[in-house]
């Protein structure tokens, strides 16, 4: 029997659970099942990992994707162990992919702006009858709708475009312009998770990438998703910048055999 401590954290309503205690890689996804059984809320689990060199901190993802919410955990989880009291950018790994975040003391955690990668390339599909713009990531892929569909084709299309694809994780986000809203779904393979999510940081990010294309200007918007808003920002160079908050729920332990 083995007790790993971990941390609960809500960024934006994306349930995330950050594991304190080291576990080798090949048993995180066992970890991560049983801490989602434990926690019916929980949408995601991410491990403490050595900050490489420049790093301020550094998570991996049960299934090893990249994910802007729980990137945001990482930076307010460290901050809030440093005790943190002013705005300070932090330097933060996830999955191996380094990003910058500015983290700022919020009442009840921390506010989060967060330097998301550059997409690999924005192209275009065929699926399920739809047409669809896939913004292409290293760590994660997302699936742009302008509209909804019904949740089982949106299921059915986001697993067969992950496999197309190759892809480490692959997001559906359906998108309502003019409400401001979206409706994100996020599948990865590797932790065998679908969830629809109360919110998506890289998804949201990856809707701003997708209008800066489109508009081919400088992009400003918030998209509410059930679990609160998320702001992006684009500038005319294509810089994406994510704006959200996370706070720690409470710390826990988990016995597993």
């Amino acid at each position: 029997m083995m007790e790993f401590s971990y941390a609960f954290m809500d960024p934006t309503g994306n349930m995330t659970a950050l594991v304190e205690t080291a576990v080798p890689v090949e048993d995180q996804p066992r970890v991560a099942a049983a801490i989602m059984t434990a926690e019916p809320t929980c949408e995601q689990v991410g491990f403490v990992v050595d900050a490489p060199e420049g790093c301020d901190t550094a998570i991996r993802m049960a299934g090893g994707e990249f994910c802007g919410n729980a990137a945001m955990c990482a930076a307010s989880l460290y901050a809030l162990n440093c005790g943190m009291e002013e705005e300070k950018a932090l330097r933060v790994s996830v999955s191996g992919r380094e990003v910058e975040i500015v983290v700022t003391p919020a009442a009840d955690g921390y506010a989060c702006s967060v330097a998301m990668p550059a997409p690999k390339e924005i192209i275009t599909v065929e699926k399920g009858g739809l047409t669809l713009p896939v913004v292409l990531s290293d760590g994660i892929s997302h699936a742009v709708l302008l509209g909804a569909v019904e949740d089982s084709t949106a299921e059915t299309v986001v697993r067969e475009l992950c496999d197309e694809l190759h892809a480490e994780a692959m997001g559906l986000m359906q998108v309502d312009l003019e409400e401001s809203a979206m409706k994100p779904l996020v599948y990865v393979p590797d932790a065998k998770t679908m969830f629809w999510e109360n919110s998506c940081g890289s998804g949201t990010a990856a809707v701003g990438a997708y209008l800066w294309k489109t508009t081919g200007g400088a992009v400003s918007m918030s998209l509410r998703q059930k679990g609160g808003t998320l702001c992006i920002v684009a500038d005319e160079a294509g810089n994406i910048t994510l704006q959200g908050t996370a706070r720690l729920l409470r710390r826990n332990t988990i016995t597993i055999a």
